[in-house]
């Protein structure tokens, strides 16, 4: 890595539901000017109509990056873009609406899940269910296709839909395979149950309980979905064992392997405290696994990390992750690096984001802040590594969000 780089059984089951009507837009491309400073690229800025936020960022194998966000306008969602970047320092091109059939549920654990492979790209995302109520209720998958640079999408399909009564979905997630995209979610019965549920694209989307060796105590953290490169897909999830709050890793394709507890945090579940950050996953290239996660400890949280050397099976003690930070540490995010090493960012709690980069041997990492072009501290950071680029994507202070090259891979 070059030294530049600066780092869920209850369940609607049934065949997917094709939807084919359109999505709301708000305006056009032609009116979702960039608004770019320096070196760095950034998406659509704040307007006194509308926020964006709520973005995930994937890098193409030709190093053209892919950012997704939701618009919102007075605190409800209408429309979800996506943009490409089709080099390192090339500004962001039009956006595109994704033609969902309903605008997504957001929230502060909630927003669609983008996955990129090949010229596959698929979102994940929850929605009412074109009910009345405000929760979520339904879950919808979206595929597309990249065909010179730009990208077309399928009408939605309607995973799960759930008219139960207490019975709500959440916080999905998408990876994609050799063998299709994979979907995870939670069903959730109002502060009492959680069901992590899987459904795969090979096996037309019909959900099923992710393992029945995970408690369904309620616990509210979003989980994380990883496909690595020889067919394994990891799930890593907060779930409350015996009222303890604890990071679980499991193998979502191979039930054979038990889900591992990683942590020993002395962490009480308290229907009060909603967590609205989860643990992250990085299959390393060297097939290692690492997870990360944030626990409170005696005087702030912190963020640390363990990470496995037989596929996920087990993972050894965990360890902070980094030196202390201002005032803790929240949302933690984890790439893989081609050299076998990691990147990471977190939030710090004394205000913007950190970046690490460790080499192979996963030693002390290099670190530094995480800021926009125009020097405001970036949040709500994801990054994305691939196709010789670096990218992590944030909120600058002023509400935009910003794509910044962060080094070269």
């Amino acid at each position: 890595m070059s030294s530049t780089v600066a780092w869920a059984l209850l369940l609607a089951c049934r065949p997917p539901i094709g939807l084919d009507r359109a999505g709301p837009s708000v305006g056009d491309t032609a009116d979702r000017a960039m608004d770019c400073e320096g070196a760095g690229t950034c998406a659509v800025p704040t307007t006194a109509e509308s926020r964006i936020g709520h973005h995930d960022v994937a890098v193409a194998d030709d190093g053209s990056v892919w950012l997704s966000w939701v618009e919102t306008h007075e605190l409800q969602a209408t429309t979800v873009w996506i943009a490409r970047s089709p080099k390192a320092g090339a500004p962001l091109g039009d956006p595109t609406a994704v033609p969902v059939i309903e605008p997504p549920v957001v929230g502060s654990s909630e927003k669609p899940s983008l996955a990129l492979r090949g010229d596959r790209v698929v979102f994940g995302y929850t929605g009412t269910g074109l009910l009345r109520h405000g929760d979520a209720h339904a879950v919808y998958v979206q595929h597309g296709r990249i065909t010179h640079g730009e990208v077309t999408f399928e009408p939605a399909l309607q995973v799960d839909l759930s008219t139960q009564r207490n019975w709500v979905a959440e916080q999905a997630r998408v990876a994609l395979t050799d063998d299709g995209a994979w979907l995870l979610y939670k069903r959730q019965n109002y502060g009492e149950r959680d069901i992590a549920t899987v459904a795969r694209e090979s096996e037309g989307y019909v959900p099923t309980g992710l393992s029945e060796a995970l408690s369904q105590d309620h616990e509210c953290s979003p989980p994380d979905l990883v496909a690595g490169e020889k067919g394994a897909v990891y799930v890593a999830l907060r779930s409350n064992v015996d009222g303890l709050l604890q990071t679980v890793v499991v193998r979502a394709d191979d039930p054979t392997v038990a889900p591992v507890t990683v942590t020993h945090d002395d962490w009480v579940y308290s229907d009060l405290v909603c967590p609205d950050d989860g643990p992250r996953l990085a299959e390393l290239s060297d097939g290692r696994v690492a997870v990360a996660w944030t626990a409170p400890t005696e005087d702030t949280w912190r963020m640390s990390w363990a990470t496995s050397d037989d596929g996920g099976e087990s993972f050894g003690d965990p360890e902070l992750h980094h030196g202390s930070t201002e005032r803790g540490d929240r949302f933690p995010v984890l790439v893989a690096a081609p050299d076998g090493g990691v990147l990471s960012a977190v939030h710090d709690l004394g205000g913007g984001s950190r970046l690490f980069a460790r080499s192979a041997s996963l030693g002390e990492p290099e670190e530094r802040p995480l800021v926009a072009p125009n020097g405001q501290p970036l949040e709500k950071v994801e990054l994305a590594i691939g196709g010789g680029r670096v990218v992590a994507a944030g909120l600058d202070e002023d509400g935009r969000l910003w794509l910044v090259e962060v080094g070269d891979a």
